[in-house]
């Protein structure tokens, strides 16, 4: 008899990961915001990472002769999962201001460690249709 299928719920602490298919404890995260605020010319706009970018990141590093100056590979991997548009979650804490944002959640899966985002009561991303 094959495994039973855990629908994923707002209200369970596990369930089938929607990432990975595993049923698996799923750790659950409150999303704060916090405006953006930089340099003028780039008018406080998202900045996204592209695989362009990433590619010129990596490219200079070639050059640096401070082993301190070069990205770490986890932080590559985390920043070429962004630029395909992937939800990923930092591992850098800020100590701004922040506001939480209700009703927007994030759970992350113990097997795979990915996270999905859900609106309310329901998962966002990534896009999946669950049947009961």
């Amino acid at each position: 008899m094959p495994p039973k299928f855990e629908t994923p719920s707002i209200s369970k602490k596990s369930f089938n990961c929607p990432r990975c298919g595993a049923f698996a404890d799923q750790f659950w995260c409150q999303i704060y915001a916090r405006d953006i605020a930089r340099e003028k010319d780039d008018k406080n706009l998202p900045f996204l990472v592209t695989t362009e970018w990433v590619k010129r990141i990596e490219k200079e590093q070639q050059n640096y002769r401070d082993k301190d100056m070069i990205t770490p590979p986890n932080v590559l991997r985390i920043w070429r999962r962004n630029a395909t548009g992937d939800l990923t979650v930092g591992d850098h804490h800020e100590n701004h201001y922040s506001l939480t944002v209700d009703n927007l959640h994030l759970s992350r899966c113990r097997s795979c460690n990915d996270v999905s985002l859900w609106l309310y009561d329901k998962v966002i991303f990534p896009n999946v249709k669950f049947e009961i």
